[in-house]
């Protein structure tokens, strides 16, 4: 596989990613890292926007913060899992919640992977890559 850099895309398949997250700063530089890889990013900064438009998104993942203003991210990951649609999408937590059982949780919710911020691209990549694989 081809390293990564800033003006290079890497090999790999086109991709659409869901990602939600209330902050503006990091759900713009999440965004512009993702787009760095080669991926269409759709990125909200509420939960129920993101459920709305998910059939029109149509998501291969889904990146999703876990402390939201208006629906926490367990909830978002309850509502993928429960539309037949997308119950197959691979959701990643970004949280700053870094204690097991926040990790525990969304495990049992039906996340598949979990990071806790701060994170590498490179960390991010890797995760991606395995759950996408490519």
């Amino acid at each position: 596989m081809q390293t990564t850099s800033p003006a290079n895309k890497p090999d790999c398949p086109h991709h659409n990613i869901v990602l939600v997250d209330d902050e503006p700063a990091f759900r713009s530089v999440l965004k512009e890292i993702l787009t760095t890889f080669g991926f269409s990013v759709y990125a909200y900064g509420l939960v129920a926007p993101a459920l709305e438009n998910l059939e029109k998104d149509l998501p291969d993942l889904i990146l999703t913060d876990i402390m939201m203003p208006d629906i926490d991210g367990y909830q978002f990951i309850q509502a993928v899992q429960e539309n037949q649609r997308f119950k197959n999408v691979p959701v990643i937590v970004i949280s700053a919640l870094a204690q097991p059982e926040d990790r525990n949780l969304s495990v049992e919710y039906g996340a598949a992977a979990y990071l806790t911020k701060p994170f590498t691209a490179r960390e991010l990549r890797q995760v991606i890559t395995d759950l996408l694989g490519f």
